[in-house]
């Protein structure tokens, strides 16, 4: 009888073995970690310490596996941040207006200027919406925002005109003919109110 048993835990030692050996074993993770612990343990029998070691070794990955499914699982749980771009060529306004977005839960790239490849910064960083000011020395924030709607892989990102002329009734008018999703005048509205404003756009 205990002969009997003794054969049949052979087997399964010489069975586990061969699965592992070419690579076929088709068992959620959890299950295959409970039966490579088993086999180890000897509830299947003898294993040469050749397999013994390979089990050991895909225990200490299928740990590494464990970790990145958790990252991974709060990766998708964690809740999207708007993207916003913005340009302002004064550095004091761009860092007050950088750690409000920030500190309100959004994702900011700021620039003083338009760089000279801004329309493929634009591309890789796939942002929300696009924020600049009117005037700046380098390109005008109407000048960027045209440049932007002229490009076929740029049109599609909307854009806010956000200036000391937003107040100019022309200046606005020609700001939504060229494709801005509106012209806010600098002096209407505080950080903290700006920041409001723009959650509400992109929520809506």
């Amino acid at each position: 009888m205990n002969n009997k048993n003794t054969t049949k835990k052979t087997k399964k030692g010489r069975d586990i073995e061969a699965l592992i050996l070419v690579n076929k074993i088709r068992l959620p993770l959890t299950d295959i970690k409970v039966k490579l612990s088993l086999a180890i343990e000897g509830e299947y029998g003898e294993i040469s310490s050749r397999m013994k070691s390979e089990i050991e070794k895909m225990l200490k990955d299928s740990e590494e596996v464990f970790r990145l499914l958790e990252l991974f699982r709060e990766i998708r749980e964690e809740p999207k941040r708007n993207k916003i771009m913005f340009f302002e060529d004064d550095k004091f306004m761009e860092e007050v207006y950088q750690k409000k977005f920030t500190d309100n839960g959004l994702e900011v790239q700021s620039f003083n200027e338009p760089s000279d490849h801004f329309l493929e910064d634009i591309i890789n960083f796939n942002p929300d919406l696009i924020i600049t000011n009117g005037v700046m020395p380098k390109m005008s924030g109407m000048e960027l925002l045209r440049e932007i709607k002229k490009d076929s892989r740029t049109k599609k990102y909307p854009v806010l005109i956000f200036s000391s002329l937003g107040g100019d009734d022309l200046f606005k008018k020609e700001s939504i003919e060229s494709g801005a999703i509106d012209c806010w005048a600098k002096s209407d509205y505080s950080p903290k109110e700006v920041v409001e404003k723009i959650k509400d756009l992109l929520n809506k």
